[in-house]
Order: C-alpha cells, then sequence, then structure tokens
C-alpha cells in the first residue's frame, strides 16, 4: 500500500511539469481553437538561455528569450490571419516549422548535450516518501498558475474578453472586441507561462535541444484528456497523467511508461468524443 501512494506522490510531482506546460497549450486553444506547436521550443529557448548565462539575470534573459520566440508564434499567427487563413491546422503546421526552426537554433548555440541546472541538493523525506523540492516547487507554481489563471478569465474585463473570444468570435468582433489582438494576447500569455515552464524544467529533468517536441506532445496529450475544456483541466490532465506514468513505470516495463504520453493522446482521440466538440460541448 505504501509503495501504491509513493508512486502516486511522485506521479503528482512528475505530472506537474506535464501540467504546467499544458496550461499555455490550453490557453491558445480556448481563445483561437488552434494549437502553438512551438510551445515546448519556448520551454527549451528559455531554459538553455537561462543555463548559458546562469543566476537570477539568467532567468530574467531566458523568460525574455522565450517571450521572443512566442511574438514570432503571434506575428505568424497575425500574418496567417491577415491572409484569410482561418484553418487551425494550417497555425499548427506553421508554428511546427518555427518549432524545427528553434531546435536548430539550440543546437548550433548548445550542442547536443543536455543542460540541467543545479537546484537542491537533497530530497526531503515526508512520512518515508523522498520528494524532490524543486519538484515541489513545480507543483506549488502551476496551483498558483492554474487558480490566477481561473480568476483572470472568471472575473477580469480581459478575461471576460477572451472567453468571447473563444465562445463566439464574430459576436465579440460585432460588439467592438478585437479579436486578433485578444488572440495575440492570449499566444503571449502561453508563451510566457510556457517560458517559466521551461526554467523549472531546467532544475527538474534538464532539457536538450531536441526536448521540444516532446514538451510539446506530452502538454498536449495532459490537455487532451479532458478534451481542451481550459487551463484547469489541462493542469488537472497532467497531474492524471503523471500518475498514470509513475503506475506505469512502477508496475510494468520501461519502455512502457515511455509509451504512456502517446498512448494517452490516441485514447483520447479515439475512445471519446472529438476535441473541438467537447471543447464546445
Amino acid at each position: 500500500m505504501s509503495e501504491l501512494v509513493e508512486y502516486i506522490v511522485q506521479g503528482i510531482l512528475i505530472g506537474s511539469a506535464y501540467g504546467l506546460v499544458a496550461l499555455p497549450i490550453s490557453i491558445v486553444y480556448a481563445t483561437t481553437h488552434s494549437i502553438d506547436a512551438a510551445v515546448g521550443s519556448h520551454a527549451v529557448v528559455a531554459a538553455t538561455t537561462a543555463a548559458a548565462i546562469g543566476g537570477p539575470v539568467g532567468i530574467v534573459v531566458g523568460i525574455g528569450a522565450g517571450l521572443v520566440t512566442t511574438g514570432v508564434v503571434a506575428a505568424t499567427y497575425l500574418i496567417l490571419r491577415g491572409r484569410g487563413s482561418v484553418d487551425p491546422i494550417t497555425i499548427v503546421l506553421a508554428t511546427f516549422g518555427i518549432a524545427f526552426a528553434l531546435q536548430a537554433l539550440v543546437l548550433l548555440w548548445h550542442g547536443r548535450e543536455p543542460v540541467v541546472g543545479h537546484g537542491f541538493s537533497a530530497n526531503w523525506d515526508l512520512l518515508g516518501i523522498s520528494v524532490n523540492p524543486q519538484s515541489a516547487l513545480n507543483l506549488a507554481f502551476g496551483l498558483v498558475a492554474m487558480a490566477a489563471i481561473a480568476l483572470v478569465l472568471a472575473r477580469t474585463p480581459l478575461g471576460r474578453s477572451l472567453r468571447a473570444c473563444a465562445d463566439n468570435p464574430l459576436g465579440a468582433q460585432l460588439t467592438g472586441l478585437s479579436v486578433r489582438r485578444l488572440q495575440t494576447t492570449a499566444i503571449l500569455i502561453g508563451g510566457g507561462l510556457a517560458s517559466v515552464a521551461g526554467i523549472l524544467l531546467l532544475y527538474t529533468t534538464g532539457v536538450s535541444y531536441s526536448s521540444g517536441l516532446s514538451i510539446t506532445l506530452t502538454a498536449i496529450g495532459a490537455a487532451v484528456v479532458f478534451g481542451f475544456r481550459g487551463p484547469i483541466h489541462g493542469f488537472v490532465g497532467g497531474l492524471l497523467f503523471g500518475v498514470v506514468q509513475a503506475l506505469v513505470a512502477g508496475y510494468a516495463e520501461t519502455g512502457v511508461a515511455a509509451a504512456v504520453p502517446y498512448l494517452f493522446i490516441f485514447l483520447a482521440l479515439t475512445l471519446g468524443r472529438s476535441t473541438a466538440a467537447v471543447a464546445r460541448a
């Protein structure tokens, strides 16, 4: 029984990292009905930049670098919208192209070696369960970010405008809201969160030049569990994702655990209703 509890606790801590990146995926989808597939690359750029400079200045500059790459995605989104492209698939493919370009830049700058930050030197012992303090910090930040986003969406004019864009873009435009500006704002907010998530991942699992796509696919898997219903569901999906992965890793072969993110995406898309239908229900 204690072994099961330890797996669940470790899974929640692992899942907090997935939930951190699922938050920006969910925010962008809720507002634009599309996905920023470069979200994992924003995290990698922020993490590698922070590691290269070091210290608190490196963290600030790293988040700034992640925001710059997010700005590229936002500009691409505006250009595509300006040319009349409203197909979400077109935007997803464009951001995949940006993701691969960023991956090449990180490889050119940092090389193939993984980058890992030096965080806490010792783990906590909580009732016999070894807990990495950095993972606990990730979970705490994720919970605070999730609550803050939920509060902004529910109680502020910006949040109400963003929800109006998601529910009825044409209606929101007719009421005088600048839909493109609001959707671009959502992309920038998502990129900022992904950049912070990248810094936290740097001190937990570390990143490499090729981590971006893996982070993005894992975050999509976490967000799709509850049908892209919003940031809260995305973060909780990340926690569930981590628990399942920890249980599989504990009781099955290691290779099976590595396949869990992709099995989640497959099962959610094939056994459930379409994500678009669920999100609009």
